[in-house]
């Protein structure tokens, strides 16, 4: 056996993670497997959610071409992530026969590396003695949104956030990841996930799987859907789809559209030319297969789009290598950001939101975190705790959802060896990341040269920096006078931040009970859910202002289609 990761990598580090001997570790560019190292164990191919670890001695063998394929079912779903999944289980329970189709080798999405559903209104709660608070989340989700939104779907939303944990506590073993505790605003009991190594995408995925296997349902992977035939009265009377060997027809009455942001689509490439040359790295939220097929299917059948919700979720400026302990050196707000021109362009102690959505427009969407080593070896100053607490006036504003007991979750254990943060350790660690990830260099000519910059730029800047740190004010950007620190001591590093994105959003307009509209009204047998449908934010010019979160919203929204589906069957 011979192990190699194939360009289907994301990055998610699953496999670095669970490898038994540390066979496997990122060169800067991607993860690759250490053959002398490798015990050939197979660990890593079984947690690949893209299925992107094969055996070169075993090489996969191509798919035969098949004459065009005619399948049956009640219900076809394109896209077997979060939403689609759940909107399968939930339909096939009932008997009706239930169809998958997977444009990945696996299915489950990028719901698989969720952490953050956010039940409400649960029969836990209802059991804990915990008031209903339905039409309270309505109103200010209304008020958030300037009464933008839809009330109906908001309460069907609201409603099913309970109703979906529910289902899900009776066929799973739920009490393994979520808990019932205080969350840390008002003492109240809420249901959030308890242990930090094991986020909700995760666990769902890993169970709701072999129920469907259970109940028949038939997920067919490396299988795209191409479009859909609507009989004469607009109705939907079948599915067409693509996998590797030829064309397929799934004839059903009723379909879920569900197929995942638009981060890889070329819709999003003409909607915003910077977005096209941007040098964006693949991560859990930008998988290959996110190409917005959902939206092509429903234009192509005459179904209008919703333009204007369309949206990039814009997340922060991020070293690729998120989860690397050094590279979280790239996040410090006492650094300096420079880009590929070599030039400073950014407040440093911006949001992270605040300072993607600049990110994008610089050359590449590309910036380097530059520091020196005094900078590196000192910790982050930390600005006084705010004088009034969350949601009182003057205060920091109050969060809309819950947070988690214990602290956000992460997916996966971190096993890694973490480097200090000296010089002597950095210095080590760039010569085995290559690609420009992390420089280190005695001189600022070295500096600029392995990050691909203008010299004589990177000096002005560093120079124009250090001056306005002894000045003690930046009137350039305006960065927090506790941040502003010369760099001054070689040896100089700088890491490689790239434009991270939660996703693209929108484009479907959808009824209460998640049926797709069309240009005449609902369109008869057809439904959406998840990324690709409009209904739980606003976009303002790009802002986005959300009431639920992505992956909450997809879970619900799956479950809703459903209800809806089995009352149309």
């Amino acid at each position: 056996m011979s192990l190699f990761i194939n360009d289907s990598c994301i990055g998610c580090t699953f496999c670095q993670n669970e490898c038994p001997v540390m066979a496997i570790s990122y060169d800067g560019d991607h993860y690759q497997i250490a053959p002398d190292i490798c015990i050939g164990c197979g660990t890593c191919s079984r947690v690949c959610v893209m299925d992107a670890i094969e055996d070169s001695e075993c090489p996969r063998l191509p798919v035969p071409a098949h004459e065009k394929q005619t399948l049956e079912c009640d219900f076809c779903v394109v896209g077997g992530g979060a939403a689609g999944l759940v909107a399968a289980a939930k339909v096939a329970e009932s008997g009706k026969k239930v169809i998958v189709l997977e444009k990945n080798r696996k299915p489950g999405g990028g719901g698989y590396f969720a952490v953050g559903l956010t039940p409400s209104n649960t029969q836990w709660e209802k059991d804990a003695g915990v008031p209903e608070n339905i039409e309270e989340r309505v109103a200010r989700a209304m008020a958030q949104t300037e009464n933008k939104l839809d009330p109906a779907l908001m309460k069907n939303l609201f409603t099913s956030l309970g109703g979906v944990f529910d289902w899900l506590c009776s066929w799973a073993p739920v009490e393994k990841c979520f808990a019932l505790s205080p969350n840390p605003f008002d003492g109240a009991l809420s249901v959030g996930t308890k242990d930090q190594s094991y986020g909700s995408g995760k666990f769902i995925t890993t169970h709701i799987l072999p129920h469907l296997e259970k109940l028949g349902v038939k997920i067919l992977t490396e299988t795209a859907g191409t479009g859909l035939e609507l009989s004469s009265d607009g109705s939907v009377q079948a599915v067409l789809a693509r996998d590797p060997g030829g064309e397929i027809r799934i004839a059903c009455g009723t379909c879920l559209l569900c197929t995942g942001s638009l981060i890889r689509s070329e819709r999003i490439r003409k909607m915003i030319p910077e977005f096209a040359t941007a040098d964006v790295k693949r991560y859990a939220h930008d998988m290959p297969t996110l190409t917005g097929d959902g939206l092509t299917i429903a234009e192509e059948a005459g179904i209008p789009l919703n333009q204007d919700s369309i949206v990039l979720a814009f997340v922060g400026c991020m070293p690729v290598a998120y989860e690397e302990g050094p590279f979280k050196q790239g996040e410090r707000k006492d650094a300096i950001r420079i880009n590929l021109e070599g030039k400073r362009w950014v407040n440093e102690s911006a949001g992270g939101k605040d300072m993607a959505e600049k990110l994008l427009y610089q050359p590449k969407a590309v910036s380097y975190t530059v520091m020196d080593s005094s900078i590196l070896e000192s910790r982050e100053p930390k600005p006084a705790p705010p004088a009034c607490a969350p949601g009182d006036p003057g205060g920091p504003p109050m969060m809309m959802e819950f947070p988690y007991p214990g602290g956000v979750p992460d997916f996966a254990v971190t096993r890694k060896e973490k480097t200090p943060a000296n010089a002597e350790a950095f210095r080590a660690l760039s010569g085995k990341i290559g690609h420009g990830t992390l420089v280190c260099a005695d001189t600022l000519e070295e500096l600029a040269a392995g990050m691909g910059a203008d010299a004589s730029a990177l000096k002005k800047s560093i120079e124009e920096y250090n001056a306005i740190c002894s000045a003690g004010m930046d009137a350039a950007f305006g960065k927090d006078a506790i941040y502003l620190r010369p760099l001054v001591r070689a040896p100089y590093f700088a890491i490689r931040n790239y434009l991270y994105l939660d996703g693209v959003f929108g484009g479907l307009n959808i009824t209460p009970g998640m049926q797709v509209v069309g240009a005449n009204g609902p369109v008869p047998g057809l439904y959406a859910a998840g990324d690709i449908t409009c209904g739980r934010y606003t976009n303002d010019l790009m802002h986005k202002t959300e009431v639920i979160n992505d992956y909450s919203w997809a879970i619900a929204g799956g479950y809703m289609a459903a209800e809806s589906i089995l009352k149309a069957l």
